[in-house]
Formats: structure tokens, C-alpha cells, sequence
């Protein structure tokens, strides 16, 4: 029997809208990198890692439908386990991250981001940000992450900027239910790794 590591619960203000959905929601597992979590119904769950070979995976991208022919962008939400084990503190990845993030996008703005938060039991950073996507639309974002065992485990959520609180309460929903268990991940260390290079997270906010 896989043990469970650790989940946590976060409470949020749910609008009409979300309270709606929330009774319906999916089940999603990946028994490879011990990783689980709830989703809405009418949301897509991809499995985009396959293998333990590298050391950062996209594990699974979740996205809701375009709502017209003139929606042209996704509400996303991305699951990420980050192996490279170069970081000795979340504070540390975190000032790394935010220094990547600004390297690739000369439009992302950090508007909050500590290190008190809590994710999957343990001490996490939440980051909350906006960016402009390949198409000038502004896009707002939603990072928690942890770090067990020198291994980062993370969950996002990018939307439109004018959706993005439309969303949140389902959002939270699946932070509420994210599970982290021990399948056995070690980090992979690479000392020739200056930083971080969080180029698949961005995949979805293009």
C-alpha cells in the first residue's frame, strides 16, 4: 500500500457559480509520480510525463473547453514535480524561480508571493503573478509549491486575467484535494545547473 505523504485543506469564498459545480468533480491518480488530485467535470486531464527519467516533469495539464469561437484561450491548470535537487530552501527556489520567470517574460509582474503558505501538509511558497501571453492577452497565474525531501511538487493555475477569480473557488478545490505519495522519486543532481529554466510551465500561457 503506497503511503500517503501528506494533503492539506484550504477554505476559500466560493461564488454561486463555482457552488454549483462543485459537487461535480473527477478523480485524478498518477500511480508513476504519486500524485493525485480532484478536477472539475468538463475539464480535460492529460498525462504529459510518461517515465522517471528527467529531472522536471509536467505530470498532468488540465483544461477547460473554450466557451465560443471567440474564447481563445484555455483556463489551465498544471501539476509539476521539479527533481533537480539544487536548492537547499523553498525561499531559495522561489527567488530562483521568480528571477527565471522575469528572464523569459520581460511582461510578468510577481503580485504576491511568500513562503508561509502551506501545500500537501507541508511549508510551501505560493506565487500569484500576471504576464502577457504570445497573443498581448493578459493572463493572471497561481503557483503553490513544496519542497519533500529535496524534491519540488507544484500545482498552477493560469487564466485570462478577467476570468481568472471567475475560476479560483474550483481552483482551490483542487489544491484542497491534491495528495502527494512516496512511489520512491529521488532528486536527480545536476551541479552544472545554474537556477531554474521553468520554460513547460509557460507552455500555458501561450
Amino acid at each position: 500500500m503506497e503511503k500517503v505523504l501528506a494533503s492539506f485543506n484550504i477554505t476559500s469564498n466560493a461564488t454561486s457559480q463555482a457552488n454549483n459545480t462543485a459537487s461535480n468533480f473527477l478523480f485524478y491518480h498518477n500511480p508513476v509520480f504519486g500524485v493525485s488530485t480532484e478536477y472539475p467535470f468538463g475539464w480535460s486531464a492529460t498525462d504529459v510525463a510518461i517515465n522517471q527519467s528527467e529531472p522536471y516533469h509536467t505530470v498532468a495539464d488540465f483544461f477547460y473547453p473554450l466557451e465560443s469561437t471567440s474564447d481563445k484561450h484555455h483556463e489551465a491548470v498544471a501539476i509539476a514535480i521539479d527533481r533537480y535537487g539544487n536548492f537547499d530552501s523553498l525561499n531559495e527556489y522561489l527567488s530562483n524561480l521568480i528571477s527565471s520567470y522575469k528572464e523569459l517574460k520581460k511582461e510578468f509582474r510577481v503580485v504576491e508571493s511568500n513562503t508561509n503558505s502551506t501545500l500537501a501538509g507541508q511549508p510551501a511558497f505560493k506565487l500569484v503573478f500576471d504576464d502577457l501571453n504570445k497573443n498581448k492577452v493578459e493572463m493572471g497565474a497561481l503557483e503553490y509549491a513544496t519542497m519533500i525531501d529535496n524534491i519540488v511538487y507544484s500545482i498552477s493555475y493560469y487564466a485570462e486575467k478577467d476570468k481568472y477569480f471567475e475560476y479560483l473557488p474550483l481552483i482551490h478545490r483542487m489544491v484542497n484535494s491534491f495528495k502527494i505519495t512516496d512511489v520512491g522519486l529521488e532528486p536527480i543532481q545536476q551541479p552544472e545547473q545554474q537556477g531554474l529554466e521553468p520554460i513547460q510551465k509557460y507552455t500555458l500561457l501561450a
